[in-house]
């Protein structure tokens, strides 16, 4: 009879989930579901830059019944705690956290294992906390040994996946967000290497693996320069911006590697093109072209048909109308 209560509630909550993020967000897509398993221990590490959204978009983005790992402190919320607890969360007890008794985790950990055991689904978000930043935070050790600690237990690694989220306009009604699913972290470690080493290690490959899924730079103006680069090569030459969410990304991350380069070696070209940028954009603005006129095709039967057109209001409909507004004025 609970699991029958479970299977209900887990099903209206993957509804809520995906009917938020329609409402939402324009466009939601998803990249990469084909690196999730079937019937495997699974843990999710994402960046965390969305605060509690960040937990329903991942959900939304998956069948799968994820488990979420929280911070203790969510659970002496009154309102939370009921939907917490239905959800399977499990709770994280991290040092300096109110009344946060961290010799709980040995509780928390062997409910995550018995989760894995069970080939259902976690979700930890190892930079610790949400954030607004331009870049991922360094991440905690927690991800990494709830691995290996499973491996140790139930004698079987979780497939660890990097889940990138990333968003056009963070916080703001109707923008875009695409989740990426990376390639599974490697579990094979050399020989004769430590326990706090192969944490280490793991570690390593989480942070390599969030950062092949994430947009990742030194400040905000950085990450604008190029999405304003990337704008203006989809739209030159009359081309129309078709591309889905996933080759934006593609594009952006070259477009930050170049710019890396650039600021690295060659400062003054990097210089050169933001200030022919900035000079095209003032020139829109100044003559009124919007994103839509770059994308029109303009043929020269296109160009003729306008100028016989222009040319037709200006020697026959204008004169008409001026002889009208004449005759009207002194009949």
């Amino acid at each position: 009879m609970k699991r029958r209560h479970t299977n209900s509630f887990n099903a209206i909550w993957q509804s809520f989930c995906g009917a938020v993020v329609k409402v939402f967000y324009r466009r939601f897509e998803i990249s990469g579901a084909e690196h999730l398993p079937e019937e495997k221990g699974l843990i999710l590490c994402a960046n965390h830059v969305n605060a509690l959204a960040d937990s329903v978009i991942v959900q939304a983005s998956t069948r799968k019944v994820i488990h979420p790992l929280a911070r203790s402190g969510l659970f002496q919320n009154i309102l939370l705690r009921p939907w917490l607890k239905l959800m399977g969360a499990v709770p994280i007890y991290r040092p300096g956290d109110k009344r946060a008794d961290v010799k709980k985790n040995k509780d928390s950990f062997a409910r995550c294992y018995e989760i894995l055991a069970e080939h259902e689904t976690l979700i930890i978000f190892p930079e610790g906390q949400s954030h607004s930043n331009s870049q991922l935070h360094l991440l905690k050790s927690g991800a990494a040994r709830l691995t290996l600690g499973a491996l140790d237990v139930n004698r079987e690694a979780p497939v660890v996946i990097p889940v990138g989220l990333n968003f056009s306009r963070k916080g703001r009604f109707r923008g875009d967000v695409l989740v990426n699913f990376g390639k599974p972290i490697d579990m094979d470690f050399p020989e004769g290497i430590s326990p706090r080493q192969t944490v280490r290690v793991v570690n390593k490959r989480i942070t390599a693996g969030l950062k092949t899924v994430t947009i990742n730079s030194d400040s905000w103006d950085n990450i604008d320069l190029v999405r304003r680069l990337e704008r203006f090569f989809a739209l030159r030459r009359g081309k129309i911006r078709r591309g889905n969410l996933s080759q934006r990304f593609s594009a952006l991350q070259r477009l930050i590697s170049a710019q890396q380069l650039l600021r690295k070696h060659e400062l003054e070209k990097l210089q050169a093109v933001t200030h022919q940028l900035r000079a095209y954009e003032r020139l829109c603005r100044h003559f009124g072209i919007k994103d839509y006129h770059l994308t029109l095709n303009y043929r020269p039967w296109f160009i003729l048909v306008s100028s016989l057109r222009i040319l037709f209001m200006l020697v026959v409909v204008f004169p008409l109308v001026v002889f009208a507004l004449i005759t009207a004025v002194f009949h």
